[in-house]
């Protein structure tokens, strides 16, 4: 997955080098899996965000799991 991307965050398209993890587009929590296809490779900065939305005080950005796949796909 990180070598298809060329270690670019999927979401901000920067080059991160080692400085990139793989987090899940569906949580496990909400029925999401292990595999390569429900995985998005993003960097710190963006996976941080990704998990900084609060539902109670709607605050930065919130990322769907469509919208997520759309942006790994691209």
């Amino acid at each position: 997955l990180l070598a298809a991307c060329h270690r670019r965050c999927c979401i901000c398209h920067r080059f991160c080098g080692v400085k990139i993890e793989t987090d899940h587009i569906r949580p496990t929590a909400e029925g999401g899996d292990d595999s390569i296809t429900n995985a998005i490779p993003v960097c710190f900065d963006c996976h941080a965000e990704i998990h900084s939305y609060n539902d109670q005080h709607p605050r930065g950005r919130k990322f769907t799991p469509e919208e997520l796949e759309r942006h790994k796909a691209q």
